[in-house]
């Protein structure tokens, strides 16, 4: 969707708009502006007025992220780091922003992940293990943490001696 037609001013109060109606990187504000056809000069000039009238903050945009990641969706930690990287999130802002998960609250989501996806896993089901290993992999869990939720016992309150 080309517009090279907009003026300056009429970028910076679009992505306003834009940015106004939900939270944004600041890579995704500059790719929307290069799909609008801004040139790099009006690029460099509506990102930093957005981000000096703060519009667009990157930790801000990264600590909502790994919440929203976490808790509606049961990310791993790992994945959610790739995703920010991905949106050219610095890497010392990714770091502060996942130190917002609590690690008891991780675990327990890890574990409650296994119980659904495992089901009753026997102890010999090492092809069923391996699935629920896999896909906890794929959503972004650490795979020693992964080994310790399935060891898990959910009858009793402690870890089986596997």
């Amino acid at each position: 969707m080309k517009r090279p037609d907009l003026s300056r001013e009429e970028l910076l109060v679009k992505m306003q708009s834009w940015c106004a109606a939900d939270e944004r990187c600041s890579a995704d504000v500059r790719r929307k502006l290069r799909d609008l056809g801004a040139t790099q000069a009006d690029i460099s000039y509506v990102a930093d007025s957005l981000t000096s009238g703060r519009f667009i903050d990157d930790a801000r945009f990264a600590s909502l992220f790994v919440r929203s990641k976490f808790n509606n969706r049961h990310w791993g930690r790992r994945r959610i780091e790739a995703e920010l990287k991905q949106r050219q999130i610095p890497g010392a802002v990714i770091r502060v922003a996942l130190k917002e998960i609590d690690e008891e609250a991780y675990f327990e989501i890890l574990v409650k992940l296994v119980k659904q996806k495992g089901g009753q896993l026997e102890d010999g089901d090492y092809a069923g293990r391996g699935k629920v290993f896999r896909y906890l992999v794929q959503k972004g869990y650490e795979p020693g943490l992964i080994g310790e939720a399935l060891k898990w016992s959910p009858d009793e309150t402690e870890f089986t001696n596997e």
